[in-house]
């Protein structure tokens, strides 16, 4: 690399690490006092009052049944191992970036372990940490969802060297911490069981499967109604979800046109995201969660269809992924704004996998919608852009029908415009 764009790029670096920096103290979302509230509360309390009460959401404090308990475990650990003496929102954030940094160890590993031309460090560091969805994520608002992604990369890297059963322990772990990935289950599936030609890998799937089920033993441990509880609220936060959009997505034009342009009012928040049981419109989020189940069945059957004598390439199966998660984003119901990092997780990958043109846009274009996503209904740090997230209808109407033509293109690239070729064009300015 030459010396001047080495100074050049860490220099950069440097500013985007103190972007960082400044904002960890930053009060993020409402959901961040949830979070230190449980540290107070796990502070104060002996482990035989958390265990197995808070593994079953019963922590008494509020902890929402939209997060598998090793989501507490996470908020735990924290809370046990920073020193009393730290305040309960530092312990917060300073955690979120303790995973930000092994999202990037992951990355790292990740990027060195495959077997053609590798980013070099800086660049890949540059890279990670300028991504302006990730930084807001969680410096700014607090999130948690980089809580999965250090496993995220690591299940996706272990499936790319096919070590099956390691990359289902650590997929295993992001289902502990999020509901979200188990949206790329039957799509994994499918590919470690009919990837390989006309060979179906029975044996590779049952290692991954044993390893999935392996990392749930220790919270069966804790809580022996682990697997009833879990599977309650799983079927109860996909079916019963009464969140008809909280994200800039097909729902929420839907949402627009029924209050403001028929004039029908219904549900519970302006813009009518929730729906009570007696709601007459509720038949909205079965329509939405049927038209993604559509789309999804979609997919997987065109990614069967592309199989060849040699199977299926890796980097296929990373942009399916990512068609998958982007259609749940777009077109289920129940969907906030901050979901979509996992897409962008997911494009990134694809670009280290292979930096080709259409490969580098696509992960622009994703981190780019998914801030707007985040930065709209919550700004930089938490404070929204107007008094009430929905004060202005139009700014946010006019931000989802920017985004979901986008979204047209991208199902269509999918589709249609990528050829077995695109995988493997590199873009010149990146090699190492």
């Amino acid at each position: 690399m030459n010396p001047k764009l080495k100074w050049l790029f860490a220099l950069a670096l440097t500013g985007y690490l103190l972007i960082n920096f400044l904002l960890i103290p930053s009060k993020g979302t409402g959901d961040v006092e949830n979070w230190t509230g449980i540290i107070s509360y796990v502070r104060l309390n002996p482990d035989k009052n958390l265990f197995p009460s808070c593994l079953n959401h019963q922590c008494g404090v509020f902890y929402p049944v939209t997060y598998p308990p090793g989501h507490f475990l996470v908020v735990y650990l924290a809370a046990r191992l920073f020193p009393a003496n730290v305040t309960p929102l530092s312990t917060f954030k300073l955690t979120v970036a303790l995973f930000y940094l092994l999202g990037f160890a992951a990355l790292y590993f990740y990027n060195r372990s495959q077997s053609k031309i590798k980013f070099s460090s800086l660049k890949l560091a540059l890279l990670y940490f300028s991504l302006p969805s990730f930084i807001i994520n969680t410096q700014g608002l607090g999130y948690t969802d980089i809580f999965y992604v250090p496993f995220l990369i690591l299940f996706l890297m272990l499936i790319r060297n096919e070590r099956y059963f390691w990359s289902g322990l650590c997929f295993g772990v992001t289902l502990l911490i999020k509901w979200q990935p188990i949206i790329l289950l039957p799509l994994t599936l499918v590919f470690i069981t009919f990837g390989k030609g006309k060979i179906i890998n029975w044996r590779k799937t049952s290692l991954f499967i044993g390893g999935l089920f392996l990392m749930q033993l220790p919270i069966l441990l804790l809580n022996k109604n682990y697997l009833f509880t879990t599977w309650n609220y799983l079927i109860n936060g996909a079916i019963g979800n009464t969140i008809l959009s909280a994200a800039l997505n097909l729902q929420w034009l839907v949402s627009f046109y029924f209050q403001n342009i028929l004039e029908i009012r219904a549900g519970s928040l302006p813009g009518f995201l929730i729906f009570s049981p007696d709601d007459p419109f509720r038949y909205l989020l079965d329509l939405a969660k049927i038209s993604y189940l559509i789309i999804y069945l979609l997919i997987v059957v065109f990614f069967i269809g592309k199989r060849s004598r040699r199977g299926i390439d890796f980097p296929f199966y990373l942009h399916t992924l990512f068609a998958v998660y982007f259609s749940y984003f777009m077109l289920s119901a129940g969907v906030h704004e901050n979901h979509l990092i996992m897409a962008v997780v997911l494009a990134l990958l694809l670009f280290i996998q292979h930096r080709t043109n259409k490969n580098k846009i696509l992960l622009f274009f994703t981190d780019q919608v998914c801030f707007w996503n985040m930065f709209i209904f919550y700004g930089l740090t938490g404070i929204p852009l107007f008094a009430q997230p929905y004060d202005n209808p139009r700014l946010y109407l006019a931000a989802a029908i920017i985004i979901f033509p986008l979204y047209l293109l991208v199902i269509f690239n999918y589709f249609l415009g990528q050829k077995p070729e695109d995988y493997y064009q590199e873009i010149r300015i990146f090699r190492s």
